[in-house]
């Protein structure tokens, strides 16, 4: 008997009240990543905010829409956007490589067989989930991609020089395609 509101309204909700375009990234990025909520619910949540806290709906229902799936996430392609050289990548695509492992690379341009990931410490820090991020690392690269790793103060420290690293190995390799054996299995998150 006790009112409740669903997930994906509750998070509206909080985005609308709490101003801070960052953190509520965050939260909604981490709830769509935890499936307490779907991205087309909150989209459509999003889309029904009106007053306050309009504006920053529409900004995280780009950044959402985007593929964004954090804000390191979301960081990185503001970068890739600055870039005249880089087309848009596949953001948390879906790729079957030749010995049947499925992966999900944060960023993936399929032309080149070029993909970036996002490592944070903290959500990488368990030994597990380092262990993880190392073998995933190993096993692209002997699929014959190049994967390139950034943490997310790098990206906002250094994205100049990470842009010119991925812009050199976009354009060494952008006819070269997905390695061979490897299946894209879904575009985008």
């Amino acid at each position: 008997g006790l009112p409740y509101s669903p997930p994906a309204r509750a998070l509206v909700d909080f985005v609308a009240r709490l101003g801070n375009e960052r953190t509520a990234l965050a939260v909604v990025a981490d709830a769509i990543q935890r499936r307490i909520a779907s991205t087309d619910l909150v989209v459509d949540e999003l889309s029904h905010i009106t007053g306050r806290g309009c504006a920053l709906a529409r900004r995280i229902t780009e950044r959402i829409n985007s593929g964004a799936r954090s804000v390191p996430e979301a960081d990185f392609l503001d970068l890739c956007a600055k870039s005249k050289v880089l087309p848009r990548p596949m953001v948390n695509a879906l790729l079957e490589l030749p010995d049947g492992r499925r992966i999900s690379p944060d960023a993936l341009w399929p032309d080149a067989a070029l993909i970036h990931e996002t490592n944070g410490r903290s959500a990488h820090a368990a030994t597990d989930l380092f262990e993880d991020m190392q073998e995933r690392h190993g096993a692209v690269t002997a699929a014959g991609f190049t994967a390139l790793h950034s943490s997310p103060y790098q990206l906002r420290t250094e994205g100049d020089r990470i842009l010119a690293q991925l812009e050199s190995c976009y354009l060494r390799d952008q006819h070269k395609g997905l390695p061979p054996g490897v299946t894209l299995l879904r575009r985008s998150a």
